[in-house]
C-alpha cells in the first residue's frame, strides 16, 4: 500500500479521570491510500492506540506513528472493510519507520482483537459523534476534561505526550 500524508497532523490533548486520554484534531488531516484520498475532519478524536497500560513498557500508544489516525477514522466511518484498515495501520507504520516488531504486533493485535470494535462501530457508533455543522462536516465530541489539570482545570499533557506530539507532527507535511 502506498500511504501519503497531504497535511500536517495537528492535535490537542484532553483527558478525564474516567475516560482516559484523548487527542483531538485541531485541523483536518488529509491522507491517501493507493491514491484514494481521505480527510479526517477537525475535532475527530483518538487515543492513538488502545494498548493496555500494562504493555506500555514494551509498546505504548505513542510508539506507532501517525497510523492510528487513519485506522481509527477507517473503523469509525466503515468505508472499505476491517482488513483494509488494519493493513493501512501496518503500511503507515512502515512509512513512519516504526520499529518492525512493534508495527507487526500492532497489526496482529487489531487483526485478532479489533473485530468487536469494528462491529460495535457498525452497530452503535458509540465513541464518535459525527454531526453536520453548517456547510461542513465536523466531529463534535464530549468534553473529556482532564486527568491532570492546572488550577483553572485545564488539561495538562505529560512531557512524554508533548514530545510524542511534536515527533508525530514532524512525520506529516
Amino acid at each position: 500500500m502506498l500511504i501519503e500524508y497531504h497535511s500536517k497532523l495537528l492535535t490537542e490533548f484532553h483527558v478525564k479521570p474516567d475516560k482516559g486520554r484523548r487527542w483531538t484534531l485541531t485541523a483536518p488531516f488529509s491522507f491517501s491510500v493507493d491514491g484514494q484520498e481521505y480527510v479526517v475532519p477537525i475535532n475527530f478524536w483518538t487515543d492513538f492506540a488502545s494498548v493496555p497500560r500494562i504493555i506500555w513498557p514494551l509498546i505504548s500508544p505513542y510508539d506507532l506513528g501517525v497510523g492510528p489516525i487513519p485506522h481509527d477514522f477507517g473503523y469509525f466511518t466503515g468505508r472499505k472493510d476491517k482488513d483494509y484498515w488494519d493493513r493501512v495501520l501496518l503500511a503507515c507504520g512502515e512509512k513512519d519507520k516504526v520499529v518492525g516488531w512493534k508495527r507487526v504486533a500492532a497489526f496482529y493485535a487489531v487483526d485478532w482483537f479489533g473485530g468487536s470494535t469494528w462491529d460495535r462501530y457498525r452497530k452503535e457508533n458509540v465513541h464518535h459523534y459525527l454531526f453536520r455543522v453548517g456547510a461542513s462536516n465536523k466531529m463534535t465530541l464530549p468534553n473529556w476534561g482532564a486527568r491532570k489539570t492546572d488550577k483553572a482545570g485545564v488539561g495538562i499533557p505529560s512531557e512524554k505526550e508533548i514530545n510524542w506530539k511534536l515527533q508525530v507532527e514532524s512525520l506529516t507535511v
